[in-house]
C-alpha cells in the first residue's frame, strides 16, 4: 500500500509541475519578445495641405528644420527660396541618415519626391544607397550606418527645367546645392545638387546629382 501511495503522490506532483513549467516557459518567451520588439515608427505631426509628416524616429536636426518648415508654410506669403532650402535640408538629412531606417525598403525623404517619380526613385535607392542596409525589425542590428549631423544649403538658383521623357516642365524650377556633415565619416556623399519643380501648391524633388 505504501508503494502505491508513493506512486500516486509522484504522479500528482508531475501533473502539477507540468502546467507550472508551461506557464513559466510561455512567460519567458513573451518577455523575450517584448525585449526584442523594436520601437514602433509613428507619425507624430503632419502639415496636411502639403502631405508632409514627422515621425518619432526622425533625428533632432531633422525635427529642427521640420519645425521651421511648418512655420514658413503658415505664412500667407511663402518665401520660396527659404521654402526650397528647408526642403533640401530635410530631404538630405532623411535620405542620407540610414541609422534610423528599419530595412532597405525604408527610404528616407520619399515624401519630398515628385509623385510621378516616387516609384523609380525608391527602386534606385533600394538598389544603390540602401542596398546593404540590414533589417532592424528585431531591434538587434549591429551595423555602422551614416547619420547626418547637419545639412547646409550653399546655393539656391532658379532655372528652367524640362524632362520630355517624364513629361515634366517648369520655367520657375529651383536648384539647390547642399553640403552634408556626418556624425562619423563613412565615405558617403558630402555634397549634392537637387532640382525642384512646382507640383500643385508645393515644390517637389525631381533630380538628385
Amino acid at each position: 500500500m505504501k508503494k502505491v501511495k508513493r506512486r500516486v503522490k509522484k504522479r500528482a506532483v508531475i501533473l502539477v509541475l507540468i502546467p507550472v513549467v508551461l506557464i513559466v516557459a510561455i512567460a519567458v518567451v513573451n518577455v523575450k519578445n517584448m525585449l526584442e520588439k523594436p520601437s514602433v515608427v509613428k507619425v507624430v505631426n503632419t502639415i496636411d495641405d502639403y502631405n508632409y509628416y514627422l515621425e518619432n524616429t526622425d533625428s533632432r536636426i531633422y525635427k529642427k528644420y521640420y519645425k521651421e518648415l511648418a512655420s514658413e508654410l503658415e505664412d500667407q506669403k511663402i518665401d520660396e527660396e527659404n521654402y526650397v532650402s528647408l526642403l533640401a535640408q530635410l530631404f538630405t538629412i532623411d535620405f542620407y541618415t540610414l541609422s534610423n531606417k528599419m530595412t532597405n525598403q525604408d527610404i528616407g525623404g520619399i515624401q519630398f519626391v515628385h509623385e510621378s517619380q516616387k516609384e523609380s526613385f525608391k527602386a534606385e535607392a533600394t538598389n544603390n544607397m540602401y542596398k546593404y542596409v540590414k533589417s532592424n525589425l528585431t531591434g538587434k542590428r549591429k551595423q555602422e550606418l551614416p547619420e547626418i549631423k547637419n545639412a547646409t544649403v550653399e546655393e539656391v538658383k532658379q532655372i528652367a527645367y524640362e524632362n520630355e521623357e517624364a513629361n515634366l516642365e517648369d520655367n520657375s524650377a529651383y536648384q539647390t546645392k547642399v553640403k552634408l556633415e556626418y556624425v562619423k565619416d563613412l565615405d558617403y556623399p558630402t555634397e549634392v545638387t537637387l532640382t525642384w519643380i512646382h507640383e500643385g501648391m508645393k515644390l517637389s524633388l525631381v533630380e538628385v546629382e
